[in-house]
């Protein structure tokens, strides 16, 4: 089976047909002109009737389904992304530069050679490694006009220090890097956060807001997503920041816990910016069902918590 083209008045006759309610023809038109019909129906995926034997989903759309309401979803998320990349730009730059000191400390070229950046390596470390050098090389190639990089390449035969090298990598590479360093060094890093922060757990948080930063920088659709790299949980009783939010009991699949270890961070590092997540995710439309649950927040409490009380 094949999938046919179907020109914008198509998509928004289909749309019609599936029983969403238009009230503007030239604005839904305009609409789908600007944003990919694909991308737009992810946010109708939840509003798809069900069969009422089976429980299947049908192709039609609940009863009073609005075009409009619906924008306004669309719209949000958009809100939301911006703001979750604001605060993560901070959160790179941080774990960057914190990363680079603690790996700097020990040797400025110590991610050149595994056996110095951890002695206790294993075999299994030993081929990561080899593929993130593989990596960094086809990152050093396409930097090649970068200042930094001609600069080095001139005068240190193309090696760059640690707190150079950092600059031109991306968080996935960074992540990475973080996993393969010693237990010292990554209990270094922690130390500079939380005496709570444990290097397992930064791990894990690291390679989740890897990928959850990739949905937002290509414009993924954030609400009602279900995470496949989720976040180990922090344990409410040893960080009191997590305190009476139900960290427990909120599904780690959801963006909830994600976001809440971000605004953990966020207090932490640019405390400045606590406010920028809350107010994107109070701004979420109350229509048609649509709630916060939908992206796993607890069902009370939460607005009022210091994690996420607007100041």
């Amino acid at each position: 089976m094949t999938k046919h083209f179907h020109s914008y008045e198509e998509q928004l006759a289909k749309l019609k047909s599936r029983n969403l309610v238009v009230h503007d023809e030239h604005f839904a038109l305009t609409f789908l002109e600007k944003n990919n019909y694909y991308r737009f129906t992810g946010y109708l995926h939840m509003f798809r009737d069900k069969n009422p034997k089976t429980g299947d989903l049908l192709d039609s759309y609940v009863q009073n389904t609005d075009f409009n309401d619906i924008v306004e979803l669309y719209n949000f998320d958009a809100n939301l992304r911006s703001a979750c990349l604001n605060v993560l730009a901070g959160l790179e730059v941080y774990f960057t530069s914190v990363i680079a000191h603690e790996i700097g400390k020990l040797n400025p070229y110590a991610y050149l050679d595994l056996s110095i950046l951890n002695p206790n390596a294993t075999a299994k470390d030993k081929n990561h490694h080899d593929a993130w050098i593989t990596r960094y090389e086809k990152i050093i190639h396409n930097s090649r006009n970068e200042i930094c990089v001609i600069h080095h390449m001139e005068n240190y035969n193309g090696k760059l220090p640690v707190w150079a090298m950092v600059e031109i990598i991306d968080w996935g590479s960074l992540s990475v890097l973080y996993s393969l360093c010693s237990l010292d060094i990554q209990k270094n890093i922690c130390s500079h956060l939380d005496s709570a922060l444990t290097p397992k757990l930064l791990k894990s948080w690291l390679q989740t807001l890897n990928i959850f930063r990739n949905y937002c920088a290509h414009n993924s659709r954030l609400w009602n997503r279900k995470l496949t790299i989720r976040p180990a949980r922090p344990n409410a009783n040893i960080f009191r920041e997590f305190a009476n939010l139900e960290i427990a009991d909120v599904p780690n699949d959801k963006i909830f816990l994600t976001l809440s270890i971000i605004q953990y961070l966020c207090s932490k590092i640019s405390p400045a910016h606590l406010n920028l997540i809350p107010l994107a995710v109070n701004s979420l439309p109350t229509s048609n069902g649509i709630s916060s649950k939908n992206m796993g927040f607890p069902l009370s409490h939460w607005r009022e918590h210091p994690l996420w009380k607007i100041n």
